[in-house]
């Protein structure tokens, strides 16, 4: 019923909202249905995650601003920053609580004192490590999407591709073809004699029951790693099929700590204040 439901409503409308997380729905109904929001929180499930940040809001007009978002959230009642930049995957951090992990807009209070708004909530579904990926649409709405990289559906020598669009896909790795639906995903096996070598990248969107190619290269990937494809509608076109590739690491142990936040970037702090064309 719930993928029905998410198929019906991606097919109403073309807002980047809609056709980027349709799977905010999908996240939430596969939780443990049955289990009270209050046990979970008692129970406290345990959870390592990266996040991926998408803006598809206004872009900035300088080259010189950082695009990106400061995400706060708890973990054992103590707050962590997170600065997401957009297009790139933050480091690991850890969180034990409610399977609905919210994240905070921190603002600056009376007094002196912070504030915490939530901004978005990611349905985490059961323990383990997660990639989040987090969108932000034109309109400044946010949405969330927690999936499954661990180590035991994800393993070494693995190429996982995960289509975050609204259209299917055909994906060929190396020899291999597979046919990925809209919020699907797929691993590939990665067979090579060296540590490193170049297989073949193929994307086709499925656009009117054709295919119909976005990219075809030869593609360089990790024998001993796991690496992560992630098929998006194009941030700068949201008409358009992109994707982003990422390496994942092995699972560790992790130890939350803030990051700093994401501010505007002033190119006199590269070239100084009188810096210009050089011409006299």
């Amino acid at each position: 019923m719930t993928f029905g439901f998410c198929a019906k409503l991606m097919g109403l409308g073309h807002k980047v909202g809609k056709l980027v997380f349709c799977a905010i729905f999908l996240g939430g109904n596969i939780v443990a249905q049955g289990i009270s929001s209050q046990s979970q929180a008692e129970e406290g499930f345990e959870y390592t995650f990266n996040v991926i940040y998408l803006d598809y809001g206004k872009k900035s007009s300088s080259d010189f601003v950082i695009q990106g978002v400061n995400l706060s959230f708890f973990d054992g009642g103590k707050q962590f920053s997170i600065a997401a930049e957009a297009g790139a995957m933050s480091r690991a951090f850890k969180y034990k609580g409610a399977s609905d992990l919210v994240f905070y807009r921190e603002l600056d209070g009376v007094d002196d004192e912070k504030e915490y708004r939530p901004l978005v909530t990611a349905k985490m579904g059961k323990p383990g490590r997660k990639m989040v990926i987090v969108s932000a649409s034109t309109s400044g709405r946010m949405y969330a999407f927690a999936v499954d990289i661990g180590n035991i559906d994800f393993k070494s020598d693995s190429l996982r591709v995960i289509n975050l669009s609204q259209q299917e896909a055909l994906v060929r790795i190396g020899e291999i073809t597979h046919r990925i639906k809209s919020m699907g995903a797929h691993n590939f096996r990665l067979k090579g004699e060296r540590a490193r070598f170049l297989v073949r990248l193929a994307i086709a969107a499925i656009q009117d029951g054709q295919p119909k190619l976005i990219e075809d290269k030869r593609y360089a990937v990790n024998k001993n790693r796991r690496e992560l494809i992630v098929l998006h509608h194009d941030t700068t076109n949201p008409k358009k099929i992109g994707y982003t590739s990422f390496l994942v690491g092995d699972d560790e142990e992790v130890e939350n700590s803030s990051d700093d936040k994401i501010d505007s970037i002033d190119i006199s702090d590269f070239f100084g204040e009188d810096s210009g064309s050089g011409e006299e």
